[in-house]
């Protein structure tokens, strides 16, 4: 399958054929299927990665701003900074 890059919302939605791409990706998340949020994540601009990050802010519902940041730093951690840099490969530079 071909990787697609700075896709909107609304064209995930059509190719992934669901109403809101952010609840699916939520809902992948909450399934524990977290190499799928990446694949999803990575799919859209960035301006859309940022409305995903507020919709998740606004899904979870704690008690104290302590247990929000808690949850979104433990979200970041595992399913979008993981394996982010393991294709990078840094060779020292000969002068």
């Amino acid at each position: 399958m071909k990787t697609r890059h700075s896709k909107t919302p609304s064209q995930q939605c059509r190719y992934y054929e669901v109403d809101n791409i952010f609840e699916y990706m939520y809902e992948t998340y909450i399934n524990g299927n977290y190499s799928q949020l990446k694949t999803l994540y990575k799919e859209l601009r960035r301006e859309a990665r940022k409305e995903f990050v507020a919709f998740c802010f606004e899904m979870v519902s704690p008690n104290t701003e302590c247990e929000r940041n808690s949850f979104c730093l433990l979200f970041i951690k595992r399913c979008l900074v993981t394996g982010v840099h393991e294709k990078r490969s840094y060779t020292a530079r000969r002068g």
